[in-house]
């Protein structure tokens, strides 16, 4: 039995499959990390009257105090455009973009930051933190234009970004110490992280929990993908007989509609990330699992799109068959006994050659049957390929398609 030489379009598939299943092994990774931080959440005990020793979870307003700031000024200005006040800590990057030929590099011209400590006033009394925190939810993320007033602060930058984190109000995890005259500080231990979280503890729970159900139920998905066909394969059910049909397989029609929608999904994802992404990481991760999810839905419906031309020893004539997201069609082109198959050589500015293999009959319409990254020997096998099937005589029933021939 011959199989069918791949198209470009199939490449991209096996690319894709590649980049699915690398992404999966990230996603795994992801899940457990995820459940490793929900029994973090769940081993702390909310209470307003920690025990010593205990791993808590303490909800208070934030007391900042001892600030480190590069620049007074700045400070001010920077929080009266955030609409903070106090930011717990801040980084602030200008920047602006030069070109060297071809190539964009973004310079720094300029780093201020800030940084206040702090305690927090519970109902059981302000509890200072031992160590620097191991999480942080979340820290935000911004940045400004040229025109923007805070710009003035470095004037050949062009571009202002600013990660900072300012909560007014915060639950935080940590091993509790309870010293002599009652005052109270948190410090990590093994498996008990210090944690301070603009979000609650049940917030911290349940999203996260929903981030690990979305990324199972992603990847459940994609394995099912690789069993579960969208549509039988127009290409495989030919391919039964190959003394009756001769399949040149072609990127063409609705492939290159799914290679569009590949990248524009790309795109789409990229763009909501940008502009609509969450600072939270939990969100994030939900956003990851929906949108792998949607892709590999894309994919998973785009295996079933072909285009092929066939020389079908029944009726003697050459087809083509396209089958898109909605439709399918089988248009009948030539008589195959009249086909004339030739290489055509195109060079490009720089004098590389390029081979198409390209089939017509005489005074009538030239169709490209192989071509566009194939080499001049893998045309050649191909037309010699054809030159001995139209040459047997054929065996075996035919096939039945449901689109009547056009044409």
């Amino acid at each position: 039995m011959r199989t069918t030489r791949r198209d470009g379009f199939r490449w991209v598939l096996a690319i894709l499959f590649i980049l699915q299943a690398s992404y999966v092994y990230y996603l795994v990774g992801q899940a457990q990390e995820n459940l490793r931080l929900v029994r973090i959440y769940r081993s702390a005990t909310e209470t307003d009257r920690p025990a010593d020793g205990t791993y808590v979870c303490l909800t208070g307003d934030v007391v900042p105090f001892a600030p480190q700031i590069m620049d007074q000024a700045f400070d001010r200005d920077l929080c009266d455009r955030l609409g903070v006040r106090d930011p717990i800590w801040y980084e602030a990057r200008f920047t602006h973009t030069v070109k060297h030929g071809k190539s964009t590099h973004t310079i720094t011209d300029r780093v201020l930051s800030g940084r206040r400590s702090y305690r927090v006033r519970t109902p059981a009394g302000e509890v200072t933190l031992d160590q620097s925190p191991e999480f942080t939810y979340s820290y935000h993320r911004t940045s400004f234009g040229s025109d923007d007033g805070l710009l003035r602060y470095s004037p050949v930058s062009r571009r202002l970004g600013v990660e900072y984190f300012a909560p007014r109000r915060v639950h935080v995890f940590g091993v509790a110490h309870v010293g002599p005259n009652g005052a109270i500080s948190l410090s990590g231990a093994y498996k008990q992280p210090v944690i301070v979280s603009e979000v609650s503890r049940s917030t911290l729970v349940s999203n996260t929990m929903m981030a690990v159900g979305l990324t199972a139920a992603a990847i459940v998905y994609f394995l099912t993908t690789l069993f579960v066909p969208w549509k039988t394969s127009i290409r495989e059910q030919i391919e039964k007989l190959p003394s009756v049909c001769y399949i040149f397989d072609v990127t063409g029609g609705s492939e290159g509609l799914a290679i569009f929608f590949f990248v524009l999904y790309g795109v789409a994802f990229g763009l909501i990330n940008a502009y609509f992404g969450s600072d939270h990481a939990f969100y994030a991760d939900q956003l990851s699992a929906v949108a792998f999810m949607g892709f590999c839905m894309l994919v998973h419906i785009s295996r079933s799109v072909e285009f092929l031309y066939v020389a079908d020893k029944r009726d003697g004539y050459l087809y083509e068959y396209s089958r898109g997201y909605f439709s399918f069609t089988k248009t009948r082109l030539a008589p195959i006994a009249d086909l004339r198959l030739w290489i055509d050589v195109q060079r490009n500015s720089k004098g590389q050659k390029s081979y198409y293999l390209k089939a017509g009959v005489p005074g009538g319409k030239v169709f490209d049957v192989g071509g566009s990254g194939s080499s001049e020997a893998t045309l050649i096998d191909i037309k010699n390929e054809f030159d001995q099937f139209r040459g047997r005589r054929p065996t075996g029933t035919g096939l039945a398609f449901s689109a009547p021939a056009q044409g």
